[in-house]
């Protein structure tokens, strides 16, 4: 972090707050303002990062003797910054009167009082014990995070993520491109995680690899390379004791419910009943939310017995959350502990893929050449020719995807024109890459998807996009479907936050 002599006065702090707002600043930045100065090779934001990685929201609990264990933090650093955190606990349980305005007295330094409401929003777990249960029940810590459309979708229904780990380093870029450097992201592979690093929080997320789960695969199931990675995620769950968070929200291809004949589904769920958690599964498919088919399968635990619906019967009567292949192994798997919840009908599509194509100009070279845009469709099955003819002669251009597939040893291209995209999916190899194919008034025009269409067919219209053409498609083809977290967040998530009774939240304190 720049010294603010270095700094242009438009990017000092004070600056910022005053065009920008508060909360403008990210938790690196604030904690870098507080720390000031850094010593010799460890300027105030590197010190922060440290402090940040190692005990994320757990800062607030610590006392200054273990502040000093940072280097380039002394005595009179970590007594303020000691009585900062006081501050922002008693601040977040409504502490009023003359003691908070000797406490602010003490630490509001060079107008750094602005900052105090920002300051690293502590979850339950770590408020003091006569704090309300209730004062922050809305932090998550996400594994498998990915490119960060969970984050994404979350901040969007109140939530606040703490914690983000993955281990491939495109993806990060991807997520810090967006979110920028705010402390929260671990890079380590998850079996390499210190569960006592982990903060707590009220939600845990976990899209863990799909790639031994689906025929692509090779269904080696939960037991193969990639994931086996889930194995991971409930070593950390496990070990964090006491710590659990009361809400674990798992997400995975619609294959998972079938893999291993139901058995890999079977000790999945018996693994988070074996934590203290009741389960709910439901698969919901993007397309109700954005025009792209993607089916995913989503399982919620509950630790204890919060408040929800239980009623076996009308919740499997919802087909379409639950479609037979689900709801008959919902019934005959009763040794798993279920909790089912009754939820809303999900919506109708309200728009269609041309909604959502980029101006890309005739003379792009993102276009293919004539020779290839004709040898694309001398691969298409005689029915697929017949539906883009119909596109080519049609009096208005319309818009289909193609994705190119083996088929008994020969390359197909598959062509879909119903307004609904395939499913994204990540490019790691040349047959991944979904073509747009745009045809009417007698001609047609071939040419990929770009990273902006692949981002708005995920519901994150406005995301970050910094990296190559390739990357991109792969963060989001391995991503989740934004509006689809968000419809689980307000239906599921919040309402069951809401209900957590007092020693839910203080069983991870």
């Amino acid at each position: 972090m720049k010294s603010k002599r270095q700094l242009q006065r438009k990017d000092w702090p004070e600056e910022k707050i005053l065009r920008k707002g508060v909360e403008s600043l990210s938790n690196l930045e604030l904690l870098a303002t507080f720390i000031g100065s850094g010593v010799k090779g460890a300027d105030a934001k590197s010190i922060a990062r440290a402090m940040l990685a190692k005990h994320g929201p757990g800062l607030l609990t610590l006392g200054a003797g273990s502040l000093m264990e940072f280097r380039g933090i002394g005595k009179t650093k970590a007594a303020k910054l000691n009585a900062l955190f006081e501050l922002a606990c008693r601040l977040s349980v409504g502490e009023t009167g003359k003691n908070l305005a000797d406490r602010i007295a003490q630490v509001a330094e060079g107008g750094l009082q602005y900052y105090l409401a920002e300051l690293l929003a502590p979850p339950a777990c770590y408020t003091h014990a006569s704090a309300p249960a209730k004062a922050s029940n809305r932090t998550c810590i996400e594994f498998f995070a990915g490119i960060g459309l969970v984050r994404y979708a979350l901040a969007k229904c109140g939530w606040s993520v703490v914690y983000a780990n993955d281990m491939d380093a495109g993806k990060q870029r991807m997520y810090l491109d967006h979110f920028e450097d705010d402390g929260t992201f671990d890079i380590r592979d998850i079996h390499h995680v210190p569960p006592r690093e982990v903060p707590c929080a009220t939600l845990a997320t976990a899209s863990f690899p799909c790639t031994d789960l689906s025929l692509a695969g090779g269904r080696k199931g939960l037991e193969g390379k990639h994931s086996s990675a889930f194995w991971g995620f409930v070593d950390i769950i496990d070990k964090m004791g006491t710590r659990r968070p009361p809400i674990v929200l798992l997400e995975n291809v619609a294959g998972f419910l079938s893999s291993h004949g139901g058995k890999d589904f079977e000790d999945a769920l018996l693994a988070m009943n074996k934590l203290g958690y009741y389960v709910d599964a439901f698969i919901v498919d993007a397309a109700h939310f954005v025009p792209q088919s993607r089916k995913r399968l989503f399982v919620i635990g509950i630790r204890g017995m919060a408040e929800s619906s239980n009623d076996f019967g009308l919740a499997l009567a919802q087909t379409e959350l639950r479609p037979s292949a689900l709801a008959s192994f919902i019934a005959s798997h009763r040794h798993i502990r279920w909790r089912l919840r009754c939820l809303p009908k999900l919506p109708a599509l309200g728009k269609a893929l041309d909604s959502l194509i980029e101006a890309v100009p005739a003379t792009s070279t993102l276009w293919w050449p004539e020779e290839r845009a004709a040898y694309l469709l001398g691969q298409m099955s005689p029915k697929h020719r017949e539906t883009a003819e119909r596109m080519i002669a049609a009096h208005r251009v319309s818009y289909g995807t193609v994705f190119r597939r083996v088929r008994h040893g020969k390359c197909m291209a598959e062509l879909r024109s119903d307004g609904i995209a395939g499913c994204l999916r990540t490019p790691k190899g040349g047959s991944a890459k979904q073509i747009l194919f745009e045809a009417g008034r007698g001609m047609h025009r071939v040419r990929l998807m770009t990273p902006r269409e692949c981002a708005r067919l995920m519901g994150s219209d406005d995301f970050t996009i910094n990296v190559n053409h390739d990357q991109a498609l792969f963060g989001f083809g391995d991503a989740v479907c934004v509006p689809v977290i968000e419809w689980i967040a307000e239906h599921y998530l919040n309402p069951v936050a809401e209900s957590l009774e007092p020693d839910q939240i203080a069983a991870i304190a």
